[in-house]
């Protein structure tokens, strides 16, 4: 009797997951980012959020006879530059607080004057070892208002621990 319990519920659970696995596939299959087909084979249309308030970064793609709708940023040379110099010697960044506005592609250059230093703005994904002697340009959109955190990511003594500047963004 309880073989046959269990030989059940063995069961129940099978298709129960396969069911509800079955109930999870989407519709649409997605061949590129962007495009997608519905089952029948004919084209499908695509609506991102956000397309429909900006018009004029929508456009349609004729890929291989079918229409999608791609999102298309808007172009960033069009974006005002801010450009800021950063010296790092004596494990400290100089200026160590940086202003840039909301919206402006930001471009910093940083020269190590003594030693090999890491550059770090973690919020904007920016990272960039700066050997001895030389300079890096790192660039990026300010798209987030706040302070954020300059660091130094080389750290081969305790003094580099407090390296630390801000990158503020109004």
């Amino acid at each position: 009797m309880r073989t046959i319990l269990l030989i059940a519920l063995g069961f129940i659970l099978l298709f129960g997951c396969a069911s509800q696995k079955a109930a999870q596939a989407p519709n649409v299959s997605a061949e590129k980012p962007g495009e997608a087909l519905n089952k029948s084979g004919g084209a499908g249309n695509v609506s991102l959020p956000g397309a429909e308030e900006n018009k004029t970064n929508v456009t349609e793609n004729a890929t291989g006879g079918e229409n999608a709708t791609v999102y298309q940023p808007p172009p960033e040379e069009n974006l005002p530059v801010e450009r800021f110099d950063i010296l790092a010697k004596d494990y400290a960044f100089t200026p160590s607080t940086i202003t840039a506005s909301k919206g402006s592609r930001v471009i910093i250059r940083v020269t190590s004057a003594d030693r090999t230093y890491g550059f770090a703005i973690m919020d904007y994904h920016v990272n960039q070892l700066v050997e001895v002697n030389q300079t890096i340009e790192v660039s990026f959109v300010a798209d987030k208002t706040g302070t954020f955190e300059i660091k130094n990511t080389h750290i081969t003594s305790g003094s580099a621990y407090g390296m630390k500047g801000s990158l503020i963004v109004r």
